[in-house]
């Protein structure tokens, strides 16, 4: 393997192991790659017959700059297990008034007491009631 700074090189490269010494009928609990004589990139010397994609090094530092101020989980290459427990968070999904019946908000007019003026009120369930 030519020297890579590139996620997605050193996890082809680590499935490609793992699938040489896979054994059918053995169970897995845990693998690990070791990374071993980490140099920085200017100490590397650029090989002729590079297997790099063009744009490598831009992409990874923007996955970095991404994990830097969201987390490390923010973003990933997506490996996931078989049945994993991912799933989506939507606790903070806009309504979608234009795709979807039940976001369309409603709204219930009831009959203003004398005297008052008629309000626009908001109530839990994402209806509005004009009193």
């Amino acid at each position: 393997m030519t020297p890579s700074a590139d996620s997605r090189a050193i996890v082809a490269m680590s499935l490609r192991i793992f699938a040489r010494i896979w054994r059918h009928g053995f169970a897995w609990r845990k693998a690990g790659v070791l990374l071993l004589d980490l140099t920085p990139t200017h100490n590397v010397m650029p090989s002729l017959f590079s297997d790099q994609p063009p744009g490598s090094d831009q992409l990874m530092q923007a996955i970095d700059q991404i994990k830097g101020r969201f987390g490390r989980s923010a973003i990933g290459l997506g490996l996931a297990t078989k049945g994993g427990q991912w799933r989506m968070r939507q606790d903070r999904l806009s309504p979608r008034f234009t795709t979807r019946w039940e976001d369309i908000p409603k709204a219930r007019i009831c009959t203003a007491e004398r005297g008052k003026g008629a309000s626009l009120k908001h109530t839990r369930d994402g209806s509005f009631v004009l009193r």
